[in-house]
């Protein structure tokens, strides 16, 4: 049985936003350590392998980040090949997962 789900959102329904789970949970997870020095990576560190605002992206501890707009073109486009009777919609998928939600711990 294949458990492939697409869902294919019109335009408007595009989210704008992501969720950042860290800003929910009890606690911040600890920091991630630099191979190196081993303190916990800032900013700086990141900085010669990412652009500023995925550095941002991941340091944020506000519930919603904004999704650049150049991102948000590239969801409009999607599915890039394929046409609408590719997209399936399996009930029964849906099903078994919401059966599942009163075992998930948080």
């Amino acid at each position: 049985m294949n458990d492939s789900v697409k869902y294919l959102l019109p335009e408007d329904r595009i989210p704008r936003h992501w969720y950042n789970l860290v800003a929910d949970l009890p606690q911040a997870p600890a920091p991630v350590l630099h191979s190196g020095t081993q303190q916990p990576l800032g900013p700086a560190d990141l900085a010669p392998l990412f652009v500023d605002a995925l550095i941002e992206q991941e340091v944020t501890t506000e519930r919603e980040v904004e999704i650049p707009e150049p991102v948000r073109e590239v969801y409009r486009q999607w599915p890039l090949a394929g046409n609408l009777n590719d997209i399936t919609y399996d009930e029964a998928l849906l099903q078994r997962a919401l059966a599942q939600l009163p075992r998930v711990a948080v």
